[in-house]
Order: C-alpha cells, then structure tokens, then sequence
C-alpha cells in the first residue's frame, strides 16, 4: 500500500511539473507569435504610404488579442 502511495505522489508531481512546463512555453509561444505580427505589420506599414501610426498599435494589439483568444480556445478542448 506505501508503493502505491509513494508511485501515486509522484505521479502528481510529474503531472504538476508538466502543467508548469507547458504553461511557460506558452507564455513564450504567444510572445513570439505577437512580436512576428507586430513584425510583420512593420513590414507592411513601411511599404505602405500614408498609414496612421495609430491604426497600426491598434492592429498590433488586436492580432495580439486574437493570438491569446485562440490559444486559450485551444487550450479549452484539449483540456
């Protein structure tokens, strides 16, 4: 009965060290996800003519909303 406790502890453990785990490498998915937008919009912000500088932080800030919606979407049905 100790072996199944001691095996039942540690398999607790290994779950709580893979949530955290995962849960960083989220945080630096979507960073990475929101600086190639951000990136991106640059780009093409720089070979557009005429753009306003606001509607270009707005943009970046939705695309980046939009990024975190569906990982947390993502991370409802795998759930």
């Amino acid at each position: 009965m100790g072996e199944i406790k001691t095996l039942q502890i540690s398999q607790e453990a290994s779950i709580q060290s893979l949530q955290r785990t995962y849960k960083e490498h989220r945080e630096v998915m979507i960073e990475q996800m929101c600086g190639n937008l951000n990136t991106y919009i640059d780009e093409c912000d720089n070979n557009s003519v005429g753009s306003s500088g606001g509607n270009e932080q707005y943009l970046k800030e939705e695309m980046c909303r939009s990024v975190i919606s569906i990982v947390n979407e993502f991370d409802n049905t795998t759930a």
